[in-house]
């Protein structure tokens, strides 16, 4: 199992969010995506999938899940890593949750 998918195999676990995103007031695309993204990224905290497995799980189209990851990491919710492929090329966002209890990952 990848850590990308760690909660993914388990049917009894559970995804654990923040009371303080209620009184963020995101909205319900923002509260899909962390949730999801959440989800996806179990304890590891990072998630590396596609653009298009993303929406297709989140059920929202390409522009919008860009213009809701960013306004996720202009609230301190998530860190979101542009990588490089080492032959060219762009390879999937590397995202981190930030744990909003603590203030660090």
């Amino acid at each position: 199992m990848s850590s990308s998918d760690s909660n993914q195999d388990l049917p009894f676990s559970s995804t654990s969010i923040p009371n303080i995103l209620v009184q963020m007031r995101l909205s319900p695309h923002e509260l899909a995506t962390y949730f999801i993204l959440k989800y996806i990224a179990g304890e590891s905290s990072q998630c590396c999938k596609s653009t298009a497995e993303l929406c297709d799980k989140i059920g929202i189209g390409k522009m919008k899940y860009i213009q809701v990851k960013e306004s996720l990491e202009a609230r301190g919710l998530i860190r979101i890593t542009k990588r490089k492929h080492v032959h060219g090329g762009n390879l999937s966002d590397l995202i981190t949750i930030i744990d909003v209890y603590g203030g660090q990952e």
